[in-house]
């Protein structure tokens, strides 16, 4: 089959979905059952618009390529709609900010629906927990971010719903599906690489003026403190950086650039040196919280040592350094309390 001729029937289905129809019929003498499943299997992560829509039933029509889907809904039409105003005015008050940020490229667009929802929605504990069995639908969808008023969500809710406002920028973005060790733990990767299983982790890579990279909302929500300053371990990244912690396949090449957040921002050292230059730099002008990214190495190891002796050389005492580290990523996070 074609692919335009894929995107026609998919095209169909698509608009009986968003018509909310019980029975949508399509027909392609190209059309086999695997490339079928194929198509539907796609549609919650291309089309996360459709969030109201989770399953299916279908019927083989009596000459070959003739199919008959029969969609599942979660909510009926009207429940539907009403849930899709909030939706628009939710949407309308994200892009409004964005647009208005200085500079406003691709990659500039990105970053601020990055911290938008770091910021504003949070991680769903009980899909890692005992209570995984009470994880609503909605967590699973856009609905979970951007219309409940709880805003909690996993990560399949999450990158949904970035590659959704992505969608209204015109900026090209996909859903990445593979599996994650929780950040930076190493162990889990080994464990997995030996032993892998199913996939079970999904997160985005967007096409920006640097070219295309790897972005992980849901873990630099997690690594974010309620109130505290946004981590970037995650966000456009390379597949060489990506794959240190997680692992997948089938995607897009995403080449080095050094444009992931570190790096744009000059926050990431290839050397005790450079490291130096700017924490005395920052420590004398009064900064008390660090983070920034190192080159993987054998001098990484010393990086925590040699915070703490420049911080008792050049703060005043009775601070206590909290220290967190993505040992994967080589990242860093230093704050100094009083």
């Amino acid at each position: 089959m074609r692919n335009n001729e894929f995107n026609r029937i998919r095209n169909e289905i698509v608009e009986g979905l968003r018509q909310h129809k019980g029975e949508i019929s399509v027909r392609s003498d190209g059309l086999e059952e695997a490339r079928f499943r194929t198509i539907m299997r796609s549609l919650p992560f291309d089309f996360p618009e459709l969030f109201y829509y989770y399953n299916y039933r279908y019927r083989k029509g009596l000459r070959p390529g003739e199919w008959t889907i029969f969609p599942m809904y979660f909510y009926d039409r009207i429940t539907t709609e009403r849930k899709q105003e909030k939706l628009a005015y939710q949407t309308k008050r994200i892009l409004d900010k964005v647009r208005s940020i200085p500079d406003p490229t691709p990659y500039r667009k990105c970053l601020a629906l990055h911290n938008i929802l770091v910021r504003n929605c949070e991680y769903d504990k009980r899909a890692s927990g005992p209570d995984k069995t009470k994880l609503p639908f909605s967590s699973r969808t856009l609905e979970g971010v951007l219309i409940s008023n709880e805003k909690i969500a996993v990560c399949a809710g999450i990158t949904k719903a970035f590659k959704y406002l992505c969608d209204q920028l015109g900026i090209p973005c996909m859903a990445a599906a593979g599996w994650s060790a929780d950040p930076g733990n190493l162990s889990e990767v080994e464990m997995w690489r030996t032993n892998p299983t199913s996939w079970t982790h999904v997160w985005n890579i967007v096409r920006t003026e640097y070219g295309l990279g790897h972005i992980d909302v849901t873990w630099d929500m997690c690594l974010t403190d309620k109130g505290g300053p946004i981590r970037y371990d995650y966000f456009f990244l390379s597949d060489q950086e990506m794959r240190r912690d997680h692992l997948y396949k089938d995607c897009p090449e995403c080449k080095s650039t050094g444009k992931n957040y570190y790096g744009v921002r000059n926050l990431f050292f290839r050397s005790l040196r450079e490291l130096d230059l700017y924490i005395s730099r920052q420590m004398r002008g009064g900064k008390r919280h660090f983070c920034f990214k190192v080159a993987k190495g054998s001098w990484d190891n010393t990086v925590k040592n040699f915070v703490y002796k420049r911080g008792c050389e050049l703060l005043p005492s009775g601070w206590t350094m909290i220290t967190t580290q993505n040992v994967a990523q080589g990242i860093y996070e230093f704050n100094f309390k009083y």
